[in-house]
């Protein structure tokens, strides 16, 4: 009986020894939201400039295996063209941005700020890189007087790990309106100049997917998962062998 509990017990630590001690690494995507104005403030050829940009962004995106992408479009009225959960092709995200309509009115900056955040909530996990590329005249101007301050949002941000960076548009630019929103200056670029396109800082913010190990290595110091199991299974190898020796000191006394 005692061979059979040890041959068990080799069995299983030798189990234990040999079983795969990492799990395959898990990918997930960057989550990337763009911020469309379309107001009355930027005018047609500011908005001209705005779809050029988002074609071109489009299709210099990762792979969507590596980046999803979802589309705001704001004036007086925010409008939901594509969420990151509907993960389009760049064809069809491509659809979605020619179809666009110039709105005019005003410049509802901070209801197209909150949908993204609602958005990001709604479909992106805690583990998903976020970036947010708000493209602008930076004259926030909300429809029946509302409070048009951005910088309300900047804690709610940062507490999310979204990072912000601001494209603007047009000559009648009010930087300083929307600068709150960025980790470094370095992430304001100007849409309607040659050197934006192919611009290196801007592209270092992109294709940023995140790879991590579900089931890391322990601490140093610390004992693999194999070798805890053969420590366990050692003590109750020992536990058992005193049990059997006070049941065998047992029976000879009664005897």
């Amino acid at each position: 009986m005692v061979g059979k509990f040890f041959r068990g017990m080799a069995v299983a630590a030798a189990m234990a020894v040999s079983a795969p001690a990492l799990a395959v690494p898990i990918t997930v995507p960057q989550d990337v939201i763009l911020l469309a104005d379309t107001s009355g403030s930027l005018g047609f050829s500011g908005f001209t400039y705005v779809q050029e940009y988002l074609d071109y962004l489009n299709s210099q995106m990762p792979g969507r295996d590596d980046t999803r992408l979802g589309l705001i479009n704001f004036s007086t009225d925010v409008i939901t063209e594509a969420t990151i959960q509907d993960n389009l092709s760049v064809p069809s995200m491509l659809n979605e941005i020619n179809t666009m309509s110039y709105q005019g009115g005003f410049t509802n900056t901070v209801g197209a700020i909150q949908s993204a955040i609602q958005q990001f909530d709604a479909y992106s996990d805690d583990l998903n890189p976020k970036l947010m590329v708000l493209i602008t005249d930076g004259n926030p101007y909300m429809p029946y007087g509302g409070d048009a301050d951005v910088c309300q949002f900047v804690n709610a941000l940062n507490s999310r790990g979204i990072t912000t960076i601001v494209a603007g548009v047009g000559s009648g630019l009010s930087q300083n309106r929307v600068d709150c929103l960025l980790e470094t200056m370095d992430d304001f670029f100007y849409v309607d100049s040659d050197a934006f396109f192919g611009n290196p800082l801007f592209a270092a913010h992109f294709g940023l997917s995140y790879t991590y190990d579900p089931d890391p290595p322990p601490a140093e110091g610390a004992p693999a998962p194999g070798a805890l199991a053969i420590i366990g299974l050692g003590l109750l190898s020992v536990g058992a062998l005193r049990r059997r020796s006070l049941a065998a000191n047992n029976v000879s006394a009664v005897a």
